[in-house]
């Protein structure tokens, strides 16, 4: 165990370093004001922007997980670098003659799809080197997607006010894509018989959990009640998060502040990422999940009437309720079904509860055309307080994936 103790270390600290580049996604919200005012479109029209690139993020799991299956992470990784360097390359170039289809098409979709499939190997990765705290190598490796924002949205926001759109695009580009291919390097998966130096984690009486191939997956009662539970998804963040800095503005907040508003729901997805599976690691996952469906109603009640303080209060609820989603998630998928398909296993998982991502900011849309601002958010949040509730029944059906992990418990015989 010694010899690997630093390697595993090694790759864990590369994770999240290209953890913390990929999740740049997250910042369009930053980009979105100098987006509209440097290609002339309309902000509706550049805001599904976001969640195109959240659609194609999802596929890129699905893909990249698979594959990564069977190539390994280091070939995935540094694919999934050339698309997102791609993407910023092409938004550099598009102009204020070009149709507004062409920012989805040539940056939205390169980006997502190549952020996406590096996420999915990049946890796949880390739990498998760290079958004996999954839960916390899982989220501090995915809490540096949430820090990103916090790093690069000053870094971002001085770049815009200083160079243009398009320079500020190659600018951060470049950025990511070097670091992500340098990184991709020191990926690989541990050697064969690595968990067996693990076999406390497990009770000595209880036979090895059974590695569950995606097909045997979703033949499964559990794999649908997560994948639920996944779908429900995030609903209040996906309300605010698009014009996140302009909600922040019309509710009360300076445009500092509103600004402020985007990086702290950063620190607190992050803090979200970190301490949520980290404590499930030890009290299970189930008590987590449904401490982000009870997180994610308060959001939503709130956000109903919030201004100033009481409105940055509703986001960093909200963003500790999302930044907890993804480890806890992952963490559960590979507790109930096993580390050896993780990655498409985990990928499937993302394919469809990606759905929320676009499904969500399209019905916001949908109510701003049809009624007033402030009564389409708040019939919005008041859907999403009904999502919450229901997600969080749905919780309570679900077998631990700790006692499935240990053994104590089969899938088989909670789910059938």
């Amino acid at each position: 165990m010694e010899k690997y103790k630093q390697k595993r270390y090694i790759i864990f600290a590369a994770c999240f370093i290209t953890h913390l580049c990929i999740g740049v996604m997250h910042m369009w919200s930053v980009y979105q004001q100098h987006a509209v005012d440097f290609y002339g479109w309309a902000s509706s029209q550049v805001s599904y922007t976001y969640s195109i690139m959240v659609g194609s993020f999802v596929i890129g799991g699905f893909i990249g997980g698979k594959i990564q299956d069977r190539v390994g992470p280091r070939r995935m990784v540094f694919t999934g670098a050339l698309f997102v360097g791609l993407g910023y390359f092409m938004a550099s170039v598009l102009r204020p003659s070009n149709p507004y289809f062409m920012l989805y098409l040539l940056f939205a979709f390169p980006v997502g799809f190549g952020i996406g499939s590096i996420y999915s190997p990049l946890i796949s990765c880390v739990q498998k080197w760290f079958p004996d705290k999954k839960g916390f190598a899982t989220g501090f490796t995915v809490c540096a997607f949430g820090l990103s924002i916090v790093v690069f949205s000053p870094i971002a926001e001085h770049f815009l006010n200083t160079y243009t759109f398009p320079a500020t695009m190659r600018i951060m580009g470049s950025i990511i894509l070097v670091v992500s291919i340098f990184t991709s390097f020191f990926l690989k998966v541990p050697p064969e018989g690595y968990n067996d130096l693990f076999s406390g984690i497990r009770k000595t009486e209880a036979p090895l959990q059974k590695q569950y191939t995606t097909t045997q997956m979703v033949r499964t009662k559990a794999f649908w009640l997560i994948m639920t539970v996944g779908l429900l998804g995030a609903p209040v963040y996906f309300i605010i998060n698009p014009t996140l800095r302009v909600m922040a503005e019309h509710r009360g907040l300076t445009p500092g502040l509103a600004l402020s508003a985007v990086m702290i729901m950063g620190m607190f997805s992050t803090l979200g990422r970190f301490v949520t599976p980290t404590i499930s690691d030890r009290t299970g996952r189930i008590p987590m999940l449904v401490l982000i469906a009870v997180s994610g109603l308060a959001a939503s009640c709130l956000l109903i009437f919030a201004n100033g303080p009481l409105f940055l209060l509703a986001v960093c609820i909200t963003g500790f309720s999302f930044g907890s989603m993804p480890p806890i998630h992952s963490s559960s998928m590979s507790d109930l079904f096993g580390t050896e398909h993780s990655g498409g296993n985990y990928g499937l998982f993302m394919l469809i509860s990606g759905l929320p991502s676009m499904v969500y900011p399209a019905i916001v849309n949908a109510l701003l055309a049809a009624m007033p601002e402030q009564r389409a958010y708040v019939m919005a949040f008041i859907g999403a307080i009904a999502v919450y509730i229901v997600e969080g029944v749905v919780v309570l059906f679900l077998p631990e994936p700790v006692k499935v992990a240990s053994g104590e418990i089969t899938v088989q015989k909670q789910s059938t």
